[in-house]
């Protein structure tokens, strides 16, 4: 959440990142990339438009992208390298929200040229949140069957706290519910329109269904 409120726009020097070799979530070298990036995107396509000024908006956006292209398509590899294998909703769901500061940052700096690259960052990103999602899904659901064909006391027994006159929510009440704040607290401007929405629709079914069980 820190890397959301931060003000500073100030991108990790390359000396700084070599001796740093402590370990980090995706969020923090996803920022750290791509906030590098929009700095030099912005510095090189101001200098762009007012060096060939007499040339067409397309002929400027063409010749940025021939500079950029490799860079973009380094970012896009390094996104792809820290999601593909990750299990991080909230981390995921994180960088969505950078790469959605991103965006405005480069709209206020009038950079349309990196619009393309936002998009397809987008398009690593969501897929794989939404696929993160599914497997909680998938969990739950095993959860829920798990306590077939035992009995209330029994299903009671083995998955409630050992001290029976507690009065402490079931252990993966709390975890949903962790789960779930976590989510809410990164998607408080988000619209209903986005993938978060379904996705935890579902989650909360398949919840649902498992107290329905216990």
């Amino acid at each position: 959440m820190e890397l959301l409120r931060t003000t500073s726009n100030a991108a990790l020097s390359s000396y700084l990142a070599e001796e740093d070799k402590s370990s980090h979530h995706l969020e923090v070298p996803f920022r750290a990339f791509n906030l590098a990036l929009v700095d030099n995107a912005s510095a090189e396509y101001s200098f762009i438009t007012e060096f060939f000024s007499k040339q067409s908006f397309h002929a400027v956006n063409r010749k940025f992208a021939e500079i950029f292209e490799p860079t973009f398509a380094l970012g896009q590899a390094l996104t792809k390298q820290l999601v593909d294998t990750t299990v991080d909703a909230l981390g995921v769901l994180i960088c969505v929200r950078l790469n959605q500061h991103f965006a405005f940052e480069l709209q206020r700096r009038k950079v349309p040229a990196v619009e393309g690259y936002i998009n397809g960052t987008n398009m690593l990103l969501w897929p794989r949140f939404q696929m993160i999602m599914d497997m909680h899904c998938e969990s739950m659901r095993r959860a829920a069957s798990s306590l077939s064909g035992r009995s209330a006391v029994s299903a009671l027994s083995l998955t409630s706290s050992p001290n029976a006159q507690s009065t402490a929510p079931h252990q993966l009440t709390q975890k949903f519910a962790n789960f779930l704040q976590g989510i809410l607290a990164l998607s408080s401007e988000a619209g209903d329109d986005e993938p978060v929405s379904n996705s935890l629709g579902r989650l909360r079914g398949d919840f649902e269904a498992f107290l329905t069980k216990m």
